[in-house]
């Protein structure tokens, strides 16, 4: 056999061509399908107390100092079995409140925040829930 008769395969059956078109090909696909996932999902908003000033941020505090001046403490106590949370407060409470909201917020998803009415039990400032 001479290298006359050997017959060329076309273009599009070579191997090597494939062994360097593969890893090409498939950067543009998923190339193309992120940056579809990026423009059609939405970003979770973060949620906080924070607005946006001009180029800095300012914490609006006055929730937190009104708590200072009255000496208002809490301590949270979760149960992880039943899932219960106690906060028991301390501080100058007149009068105490019959219920407390308690607000679990995530920092990034807005989807895993959690908000739990806690009831008073007994007449030591002690608010429990699930």
């Amino acid at each position: 056999m001479t290298e006359e008769n050997e017959v060329i395969a076309p273009w599009y059956k070579q191997p090597w061509l494939w062994f360097i078109l593969t890893p090409l090909i498939a950067v543009f696909i998923y190339g193309f399908s992120f940056l579809y996932l990026s423009i059609v999902t939405m970003d979770g908003v973060v949620k906080d107390d924070y607005y946006r000033i001009a180029r800095g941020y300012e914490v609006k505090s006055e929730k937190n100092q009104r708590a200072l001046d009255q000496n208002i403490e809490a301590q949270v106590k979760l149960d992880t079995i039943t899932g219960d949370v106690m906060v028991s407060l301390s501080g100058n409470l007149n009068p105490a409140p019959a219920s407390l909201t308690l607000d679990i917020v995530h920092p990034t998803h807005q989807k895993y925040d959690q908000a739990i009415t806690l009831k008073a039990v007994g007449a030591q400032n002690l608010y429990t829930g699930s």
